[in-house]
């Protein structure tokens, strides 16, 4: 999620309808809300979920192209290291 106070961004189990991992940019310093913010949210993110074992993981944004500060949560996590498994249709 993106708004104008803080980036967050959760890895989320669908079969076991559980959260795995939540990030968040919320109390860091000013300035944490720009493009270079939500890249290392995505840095962040991947490093946590490689600890756990996951290597990859689906974007759901329903359909709509993701870009801005979202896009670079997803690179991000994909320059450490993570997958982007697209979703079968």
């Amino acid at each position: 999620m993106v708004s104008n106070r803080a980036i967050q961004a959760q890895l989320i189990d669908d079969d076991a309808a559980a959260t795995i991992i939540g990030v968040s940019t919320q109390g860091v310093e000013a300035g944490s809300k720009n493009v270079d913010a939500a890249k290392q949210l995505g840095t962040r993110i991947a490093g946590l979920a490689k600890e756990r074992g996951i290597l990859r993981f689906v974007v759901d944004r329903g359909g709509f192209a993701y870009r801005g500060r979202v896009k670079a949560v997803v690179d991000g996590a994909l320059e450490a290291g993570l997958t982007n498994k697209k979703e079968a249709k």
